[in-house]
């Protein structure tokens, strides 16, 4: 040791100076280059600051989207100040406790993207971290947590440059909005974006928002088929796994539950919970760009989905698992987990979802679909309802042969639905059987 010493004493020696000059920081770009190492998408913080709320208990998560802020508020069921919040941001690490985790990682999220600033209130205080400053002012004590991160403002300078503009505006609050979406289907909590709540279901589609349904949608409906869940159960194995929340909305209602008519991203078939604790919900899917997957949550926010790679694509149909996560689990990216194999899963759960196949094949003569969202449907019914009523009024002869057109063609278009969306389930059963069988023969292989 001491013979190393003394050899990089002696090559210490005075480094040679070669230039020097100025550099300056855009802090917009520093913020945006230093989100890329804190989470994975610029709108995931929200998501965080959702699990959050789950973690806590709140009844509800009030989202708000103004012109140049976004506003998160609910009511936590344990006291935290914002100042001993704000140490912990600054700190180094993250917190192993669950509910100041998922703070801290949105919050740090959040102020790498958001602008101008940042602030929130809990407790006796509030925090506010600008470009400049960073500020903590008493208030009024409270159990809420009110989070606020303002765009940045279009401010021209003297060349014309715009920082921050509205474009970089828009796509940031699309970028949130389709986290929302994306990773918070799950959540037990009812989540309220501009007042508006968002679809909560385990049998939600990607394409919930449907376009506008016409006479060409409903006449060629045996090509289009359902958007949404066609049953959903939930059992009590793999053994291992956190509890799950089933059902997620309409708890109080009586399962199992047969929606006749169901609409655009409802399900269909919803059957009860084992008597056991529910550690995994399947269910099975109908869309255009079904693919079939498994999905891991963590306090009601899915952290990584994985599809699977069944020997050959089925047609609009497709299978989705949802397990429970651990904190543990999760990588630094917060939307990842380490050790997490889709196909043990499916392997596991594959009498589950043979059963699930016959469960759906004993309520097929009640099934009904409408191309329309609910509220339209009635709409569209209270309006032949009153033309019928006029018609009557005017010819009953004219009216009897409207509501008979009317009840024929209902009748028509709902067995092609039939006919066609169970064609397809039969044929999935098929490919799902031989991914299983596949699976088996690896395993036994190993």
């Amino acid at each position: 040791m001491q013979d190393l010493h003394s050899f990089l004493s002696s090559a210490r020696s005075e480094g040679a100076r070669l230039d020097t000059g100025e550099f300056t920081l855009n802090g917009l770009k520093a913020r945006e280059k230093l989100e890329r190492h804190q989470l994975g998408d610029s709108g995931l913080w929200l998501v965080k600051l959702v699990q959050a709320a789950v973690r806590a208990g709140a009844p509800r998560i009030d989202i708000k989207f103004d012109r140049r802020a976004v506003q998160v508020r609910y009511t936590l069921n344990r006291r935290i100040d914002a100042d001993n919040l704000l140490r912990t941001v600054l700190a180094g690490s993250l917190p192993k406790d669950p509910l100041t985790f998922h703070l801290v990682a949105g919050i740090r999220g959040c102020f790498c993207t958001s602008g101008n600033q940042v602030s929130w209130s809990c407790g006796e205080t509030q925090v506010e971290i600008g470009e400049h400053a960073t500020t903590v002012e008493t208030i009024p004590d409270s159990t809420d947590f009110v989070f606020k991160a303002e765009r940045p403002s279009r401010n021209f300078s003297f060349n014309g440059l715009i920082k921050g503009s509205l474009s970089s505006m828009l796509k940031q609050t699309l970028q949130e909005y389709e986290a929302l979406k994306r990773h918070c289907w799950t959540c037990p909590v009812p989540i309220l974006l501009d007042g508006k709540e968002l679809p909560r279901s385990y049998g939600q589609t990607v394409e919930y928002f449907v376009p506008k349904a016409s006479l060409r949608s409903v006449y060629d409906s045996s090509k289009n088929g359902p958007r949404g869940g066609l049953i959903t159960a939930a059992v009590a194995q793999p053994d291992g796994f956190p509890e799950l929340p089933y059902p997620l909305v309409c708890r109080s209602e009586e399962l199992p539950r047969v929606l006749k008519p169901f609409h655009p991203g409802e399900t269909f078939v919803q059957l009860a919970g084992p008597e056991e604790t529910a550690r995994a919900v399947i269910c099975l899917l109908h869309s255009p760009n079904a693919v079939s997957s498994v999905d891991w949550v963590l306090d009601g926010a899915v952290v990584k989905s994985e599809a699977l790679e069944l020997p050959r694509r089925p047609d609009r149909v497709a299978l989705r698992i949802v397990v429970g996560a651990v904190q543990e689990q999760l990588d630094l990216s917060h939307f990842n987990l380490r050790n997490a194999d889709p196909n043990s899963i499916v392997r596991e759960l594959s009498d589950e979802v043979e059963q699930l196949f016959l469960r759906l094949e004993e309520a097929r003569s009640e099934f009904l679909y409408w191309h329309t969202p609910r509220l339209a449907t009635k709409l569209i019914g209270a309006y032949f309802i009153g033309v019928t009523g006029v018609l009557t009024m005017v010819s009953p002869l004219a009216a009897l042969g409207c509501a008979g057109g009317g009840a024929v063609g209902s009748w028509v278009g709902t067995g092609l639905v039939r006919g066609a969306t169970f064609r397809r389930v039969s044929k999935f059963r098929e490919v799902f059987r031989d991914f299983v069988r596949g699976l088996r023969l690896n395993e036994d292989e190993k």
